[in-house]
């Protein structure tokens, strides 16, 4: 069987579509659901509030980025901004700026 690789829907140049873009894709696609089922704007600028007390603003990453989101528990991810690093279950707030 032989996978189609180009697509040419106009009629000029063939734009060839590699694994690693499609796989970058469906991991955004992936990323920013989760996002969403979360209720977090990871990716976006945020001002984040630990319980702990410290104010936080920048952009909110994964801590590591999971190859499979659905399998963690959504307490016991671990997120950054900047070089700090905590807990889903330490925010006590968290509101996008961008």
């Amino acid at each position: 069987m032989t996978e189609q690789l180009c697509f040419s829907f106009d009629g000029g140049e063939p734009h060839i579509v590699s694994g690693v873009e499609i796989w970058r894709e469906r991991r955004r696609a992936d990323l920013d659901r989760f996002a969403s089922e979360a209720g977090l704007p990871i990716g976006h600028v945020v001002r984040l509030t630990l319980s702990s007390g410290p104010l936080l603003e920048g952009n909110l990453f994964l801590f590591d980025e999971e190859l499979w989101l659905e399998r963690q528990c959504p307490s016991n991810l671990r997120f950054r901004i900047g070089k700090v690093d905590f807990f889903a279950s330490e925010i006590e707030s968290c509101v996008r700026l961008d």
